[in-house]
């Protein structure tokens, strides 16, 4: 099977072939590592993988113990294997560098999904004060002639309604509800007391245009 231009990696299932005795797979386009289940190959006496593109470590039991047996040269991207081979042998990472490669992936982890977390955070306070801004804004822009008028504190409204009781309420539309109520500290002024809803969108613009008729 030598020079048949085949690409690929070698497959593992090759070891199915209990009785094969050679296996010649050079000058081709092989890649990846050799399959260690060669190793289980016991009738196997020659093994010729050389000039392909393998990589990774040799077996060293099995054929892979007799260098007689084997050719594996031209795979510059192999190591390992015994000594009689002559590849260079395979880099090992010491315990020092398993442990910076954790923190690398650790960090490579938490450290998008912390700044995606703070990113969420900080658009939504910029989303919320540039909000909180747009009603302030709004309240300013009222006509002056509202400063001329009633100011009725929150805690007044509140006992001029019973607590907003639902006894007290007379309707309720898209942005809030109408309580009717009394001043006690204006001759019992009877008024309409209207509660807005200024999470939802509009609310502030149609309490605007009531007060503007």
């Amino acid at each position: 099977m030598q020079s048949n231009f085949f690409q690929g990696t070698i497959p593992p299932n090759l070891a199915s072939l209990k009785s094969i005795q050679q296996l010649d797979l050079s000058s081709n386009n092989l890649t990846g590592p050799i399959p260690k289940e060669l190793e289980k190959l016991r009738y196997l006496r020659y093994l010729n993988l050389s000039y392909n593109d393998i990589e990774g470590e040799i077996p060293n039991t099995g054929i892979f113990s007799n260098a007689s047996q084997i050719s594996l040269i031209g795979n510059n991207k192999l190591c390992g294997g015994i000594p009689e081979l002559e590849f260079p042998p395979c880099p090992v990472i010491k315990g020092k560098n398993r442990g910076k490669l954790k923190v690398i992936i650790l960090l490579s982890i938490v450290l998008p999904a912390t700044l995606l977390v703070l990113g969420t955070v900080l658009l939504y306070f910029l989303v919320y004060r540039k909000r909180e801004r747009r009603l302030v804004a709004g309240f300013s822009s009222m006509p002056k002639r509202f400063n001329k008028l009633l100011r009725i504190s929150y805690h007044e409204h509140h006992r001029a309604t019973s607590g907003f009781s639902p006894e007290n309420l007379i309707g309720s539309g898209n942005f809030g509800s109408v309580y009717k109520g009394r001043l006690e500290k204006h001759g019992n002024m009877l008024v309409a007391v209207k509660v807005l809803d200024l999470q939802k969108n509009g609310a502030f613009k149609s309490f605007k245009a009531e007060c503007n008729t």
